[in-house]
C-alpha cells in the first residue's frame, strides 16, 4: 500500500532493459518524490553493471530477494511478456502497487486476476507506453497535419 504520510516514496525496477534505463530510471532519478532502493534483474552483467553506477541502490537477481529486505511503495515491472504476471502478481500479493509496462495481461484471465489482487490489497496497478514522446511518433502527427 502507498506511504501516504511519508513524502518520498520507495521504489523499485524490475528489469534492466532499454526501457527502464532509458525512461523510467531517469524519471525516477529526476523525482524529489521517489527514491530507488531496490533494483531486480536476472542477467548478472546487467545488474553489476548498474549497480557499479549506482552505489546507492541496492541489486537482486529476483523479486523474492526485494521483497524480504524492503519495504516498498511501488514498483515497476519491465520485462518480457511472459515474466509480467507472475512478478506482478507477487508484488501486488505483498501490498506492492505496481506501474508496468503494457500489456496489461496476457490473457483476460490474468487481467481479472491482477485487478481482483490489486483491489483485495488495496493497492493501485497501472501501465505505461511509452512511446507518445518518441521523437517517430511526434513527428508522424507532425506530417499528418501538412
Amino acid at each position: 500500500m502507498l506511504n501516504v504520510n511519508s513524502s518520498v516514496l520507495r521504489a523499485a525496477v524490475i528489469g534492466l532493459g532499454r526501457q527502464s534505463v532509458e525512461d523510467h530510471l531517469p524519471a525516477i532519478r529526476n523525482s524529489s518524490d521517489v527514491k530507488l532502493v531496490g533494483v531486480v534483474d536476472i542477467d548478472e552483467n546487467k545488474l553489476n553493471a548498474f549497480l557499479e553506477e549506482n552505489k546507492n541502490v541496492k541489486g537482486y537477481k529476483n523479486v523474492d530477494a526485494l521483497l524480504k529486505e524492503n519495504e516498498l511503495d511501488f514498483a515497476i515491472v519491465a520485462v518480457p511478456h511472459n515474466l509480467h504476471y507472475a512478478i506482478t502478481k507477487k508484488l501486488l500479493e505483498h501490498g506492492v502497487s505496481v506501474l508496468k509496462e503494457k500489456p496489461f495481461a496476457t490473457s483476460l484471465l490474468e487481467a481479472k486476476s491482477l485487478k481482483a489482487i490489486a483491489d483485495h490489497n488495496k493497492v493501485k496497478i497501472g501501465i505505461t507506453m511509452q512511446r507518445r514522446f518518441n521523437p517517430i511518433y511526434s513527428t508522424f502527427f507532425q506530417l499528418i497535419s501538412i
